[in-house]
């Protein structure tokens, strides 16, 4: 997969904002196009694999107004002027023109797993959809012909979307060993923290029993001398 950089004014700016799910586009055209008013990506995936990047993922690509088809439950109000599915998602246009017959291609598929793996190692697992499926304006099946399990994901979950099976792998854990000697110093430390504890505690105690006899002593006195003010006033009068 070669990634190539491209730079749009298409789209629009977040302080920020969630990154829940991708939506997958076709392109409709048979070759790739720059993003344009009516439109706009993250990425752009050619059918010999090349991947543009047109908007970076912090910024919200106009991709699909709608979800008035189908609102997937990831799908979370805006706060700005954009479509929800907009401000909390990620958009992916695969360039094939299906109305002509054309298919996407195995050096898409490739790319489009390799470029989901590692939108997932960015952002965790999210779930996605095809445009169609969510948008009432877009052809149902859009991305058309897309074989899913193909490019990695599984099955459309209810109120969800698909996750990318890769994600659901889990990592290998590596085994720790501690030596003997690794396991004595470390029950050392231990005890000897335990000691610090203690010290502090009493530490922390005498203050708190000399902080209390300052502030009875205080007291005292300023009773004192409110008594012999009031004295004094009595033997004018």
């Amino acid at each position: 997969m070669i990634m190539i950089e491209r730079s749009t004014p298409f789209y629009t700016t977040a302080q920020w904002r969630p990154i829940r799910g991708i939506v997958l586009h076709h392109s409709a055209g048979s070759t790739p196009v720059e993003c344009h008013r009516e439109g706009s990506w993250h990425w752009m995936v050619d059918k010999d694999a090349t991947v543009y990047r047109d908007v970076p993922e912090d910024l919200v690509a106009w991709g699909a107004g709608y979800t008035d088809r189908w609102r997937p439950s990831w799908v979370t109000h805006s706060p700005i002027r954009v479509s929800d599915v907009n401000w909390c998602g990620l958009h992916l246009e695969i360039v094939y023109a299906p109305q002509l017959g054309e298919a996407v291609t195995d050096a898409q598929y490739a790319a489009v797993a390799e470029l989901v793996a590692a939108i997932y190692g960015r952002h965790g697992p999210l779930y996605a959809v095809g445009h169609g499926e969510i948008d009432s304006t877009k052809w149902p099946t859009e991305p058309h012909g897309f074989d899913w399990r193909r490019a990695g994901f599984g099955p459309l979950k209810p109120g969800h979307g698909r996750r990318w099976l890769g994600s659901e792998v889990p990592p290998k854990q590596e085994e720790v060993t501690v030596t003997d000697e690794e396991r004595l110093a470390l029950l050392e430390r231990i005890s000897a923290l335990e000691a610090d504890q203690i010290k502090t505690n009493s530490i922390k105690a005498e203050f708190e029993y000399t902080l209390r006899h300052l502030e009875s002593r205080r007291r005292l006195r300023r009773g004192t001398t409110d008594h012999l003010i009031a004295k004094a006033l009595q033997q004018e009068v």
